[in-house]
């Protein structure tokens, strides 16, 4: 089951605010992968985190939903 972020979530790991993730993704920068809602996989935050430079963000505190969720 993948793991899924929401645009909240990922702003409470990357330590800015929830509009700033709506508009890393409205710019294509963060890609999401459940419309419309927004869910953001762990594959394509980990390849975000990386390409920003933000690798030693731990993911493993963050809250994190089911696919099916």
């Amino acid at each position: 089951m993948e793991k899924l972020y929401k645009p909240s979530d990922i702003a409470k790991i990357c330590n800015v605010t929830t509009p700033t993730i709506h508009n890393w993704i409205k710019k294509g920068v963060l890609k999401v992968v459940s419309f419309p809602y927004g869910r953001i996989s762990r594959a394509n935050l980990e390849a975000f985190l990386k390409e920003s430079g933000m690798e030693s963000v731990k993911l493993t505190d963050a809250p994190v939903k089911s696919a099916e969720s």
